[in-house]
């Protein structure tokens, strides 16, 4: 069982949220160009952030290249993942462990949640255009 209590770091930061179901937890963030919906999910030992999907569905014959633009971008930003999700939606996420997750972190993880995501998204959407 999750022990953060993620709805008194909302309400400490004066953040608007959801909670959507049990230990999952939605709030919106703009950022320059686009509004992302952060999602955080609270399992037995960790605390995930993510937004997804980040851009349209990635086509059957984008999927090599897509990955690939994934695994250059995750070998450039640190602190966060990219992953292609099963149902083809390109996904970032951070992952921290709850037995060091503090209020500090909470911050830190949604300012770059937000920061790269609109990185990847207005990076990749212009790269998905091309081909």
């Amino acid at each position: 069982m999750n022990t953060v209590n993620i709805e008194e770091f909302f309400e400490r930061a004066d953040i608007n949220y959801k909670k959507i179901e049990d230990n999952v937890y939605s709030a919106g963030f703009p950022g320059e160009t686009h509004l992302y919906d952060v999602w955080i999910r609270l399992t037995d030992g960790w605390v995930f952030f993510f937004i997804g999907p980040l851009t349209r569905e990635v086509k059957e014959e984008e999927k090599e290249r897509i990955s690939m633009e994934i695994a250059r971008l995750n070998y450039e930003i640190t602190f966060t993942k990219l992953y292609l999700s099963p149902e083809n939606d390109v996904v970032i996420s951070i992952e921290l462990p709850e037995e060091v997750f503090n209020f500090e972190l909470f911050e830190e993880a949604l300012k770059n949640i937000v920061f790269y995501g609109e990185k990847v998204h207005n990076e990749l959407k212009k790269k998905m255009e091309e081909w």
